[in-house]
């Protein structure tokens, strides 16, 4: 095995064979750097789901995002965020907002073109494959964030994530919906229901979204 012969094996990330390194790309992925990793930041769904008192707070679901991405042998992994927000902290605030760098899965497939086109457009076809390669498709992320990358209402919070009562609340959003649905898409696509899906009790562990920085 060995990067260049166009066969995605051990750690490689993309492998293009002799287009690995000179900017070409398969349609609607990104480029495939000379090292075999995407010249894009990494974004994932976390293979597992939290009750929000799980959390605790926003910093430390950027760990359990750090923890996966670790455990899935990310080159960068400390550097993975959370998309989640409480008083002190939102995507926003935090992420690191790179113009022209876009955001890809793991499988390769890219989500949105920079910082600017995931907050205008949101993430294409949604944030649905795990750090392990899963899809899940119309599955539920705790977010408390707004399409902007803002905090919404903080009593939509679980408390700031330190709370898995049921009388308390938290926002979440879906992960994402087949296209063959139609209107189902439709108002996925135009509510931004990949973060702003429905507001659930605290009692229900829902996923992350995961984004590298």
């Amino acid at each position: 095995p060995r990067c260049g012969d166009a066969k995605l094996q051990d750690s490689e990330e993309c492998d293009l064979g002799p287009d690995n390194g000179n900017g070409e790309f398969l349609p609607d992925s990104v480029p495939c750097t000379g090292g075999c990793r995407f010249k894009a930041k990494l974004v994932f769904l976390s293979s597992v789901a939290y009750m929000a008192g799980e959390l605790k707070t926003a910093e430390d679901a950027d760990v359990e995002c750090q923890k996966l991405a670790a455990k899935a042998k990310f080159d960068n992994a400390p550097s993975f965020k959370a998309w989640i927000s409480d008083a002190s902290h939102s995507p926003a605030k935090d992420f690191t907002k790179t113009a022209g760098l876009p955001y890809v899965r793991p499988d390769g497939v890219r989500i949105a073109d920079d910082w600017d086109d995931l907050i205008l457009n949101g993430p294409d076809d949604g944030i649905t494959v795990t750090e392990t390669g899963v899809a899940l498709l119309s599955t539920g992320v705790w977010t408390g964030t707004g399409p902007n990358g803002q905090l919404v209402p903080e009593t939509l919070t679980c408390k700031g994530w330190s709370s898995s009562e049921a009388v308390d609340k938290g926002q979440r959003g879906l992960s994402g919906v087949e296209k063959k649905l139609g209107p189902a898409w439709t108002q996925w696509v135009d509510n931004d229901h990949w973060t702003t899906y429905l507001i659930s009790s605290c009692i229900f562990p829902y996923h992350l979204y995961c984004f590298e920085q």
